[in-house]
């Protein structure tokens, strides 16, 4: 009987290895960053009073005077974790991890932002302008500006909700081909993982805010 021939893994030398880790810390950079900007945004976003008790927080969010720049960080935030994204798809693509795993996580991590961008459109400017005419109104102009303000905010929800679906999906394809690389899996996961204290500390340091 023929003997079993072992599957073969690519083999990183010193040169891919070295570039492996150079791209490992860029891309922690980008993914611990965009993360920390992430932590920055929500502590900045006004949240004292519950998401769907609609008229209260609706008052707190026409008093914001921070509201549109807070939502651009947060959407900067989801661009610099995609370019983190992106960074870890050319080292996997080098390393032999299937091709259309990786495009098809590359257009999920591009589509996520999109709708990112499209959600802050919609909560960052679009919310703001009507819960600020909902403040400003009076007698019977203020139900229906009220009600044109919870129209937006389940418009945001169902934005919301369709984008972390896409963010699932995009961790999970990486995560398929990382599997398929586990020596640049290592390499990645090792170099990544010294940056998530520092996005531990930024949480506690933004908490005592």
């Amino acid at each position: 009987a023929r003997p079993h021939a072992a599957v073969p893994h690519p083999v990183l030398g010193r040169g891919p290895r070295l570039a492996a880790s150079r791209a490992g810390r860029l891309a922690a950079a980008l993914l611990v960053g965009g993360g920390a900007l992430a932590v920055v945004g929500g502590v900045l976003h006004p949240h004292a009073e519950a998401p769907n008790s609609h008229a209260p927080v609706f008052a707190e969010y026409a008093q914001s005077t921070d509201w549109v720049w807070v939502h651009d960080l947060q959407l900067l935030s989801a661009a610099v974790v995609a370019a983190g994204f992106l960074v870890v798809s050319g080292v996997l693509t080098r390393a032999g991890a299937s091709a259309t795993v990786v495009r098809l996580g590359n257009g999920s991590a591009a589509a996520t932002v999109s709708l990112i961008g499209v959600n802050m459109a919609v909560d960052g400017v679009a919310l703001k302008g009507a819960v600020d005419a909902w403040a400003a109104a009076g007698g019977d102009d203020k139900a229906a500006r009220f009600a044109a303000a919870e129209a937006i905010r389940r418009l945001e929800w169902g934005v919301n909700s369709f984008f972390t679906v896409l963010l699932g999906v995009t961790v999970l394809l990486f995560a398929t081909a990382l599997l398929q690389c586990p020596r640049v899996a290592t390499v990645l996961f090792v170099v990544m993982a010294r940056g998530l204290p520092a996005l531990d500390r930024v949480g506690q340091a933004l908490a005592g805010l």
